[in-house]
């Protein structure tokens, strides 16, 4: 039951952040101050995902839930400050919109944080933390790239 309610508010804090987000971009009020908080939140409630689930998978997956979690958590703040360097690079530091992550059909790599909720609630949720360590590990390796990348081409 905690699990259920885990992935619930952690859910609905990731749509706090995207609505307070938007909102400050629609009426203007997007701030320096506003862009580092969206930035650390987002990077800290990662890591602290991959705690609870390294913590909540460890008698199913032994040493591989501490490694998954070590990974997720390095891969969240990893690409935390990568994707702040990239804006820095893209926009300079007076920079307060956070760089968008890929996506398709106006939907973004992160929105699929909300299927969260459905993982858990079937079960699936060692399954998800498989594959979430390892997609969040691909995804940092992809961020480092681009920002060396526009590091290089900055030169």
């Amino acid at each position: 039951m905690s699990v259920n309610w885990g992935a619930g508010l952690f859910i609905f804090s990731r749509f706090l952040d995207h609505f307070d987000g938007e909102l400050a971009r629609q009426q203007g009020t997007a701030s320096k101050l506003g862009y580092y908080m969206d930035y650390v939140s987002g990077g800290t409630s990662y890591a602290a995902l991959f705690i609870g689930m390294g913590i909540g998978s460890f008698t199913a997956l032994g040493v591989w839930a501490l490694i998954l979690s070590a990974a997720g958590v390095a891969s969240a703040l990893i690409s935390m400050y990568s994707n702040m360097e990239i804006d820095r690079h893209r926009h300079g530091s007076e920079n307060i919109d956070a760089v968008g992550y890929p996506g398709i059909a106006g939907f973004e790599l992160e929105d699929g944080i909300y299927l969260l909720g459905p993982i858990t609630w079937l079960g699936w949720l060692q399954s998800f933390f498989v594959a979430a360590g390892i997609g969040a590990s691909v995804y940092c390796l992809w961020t480092i790239l681009r920002h060396a990348r526009l590091a290089i081409a900055s030169r």
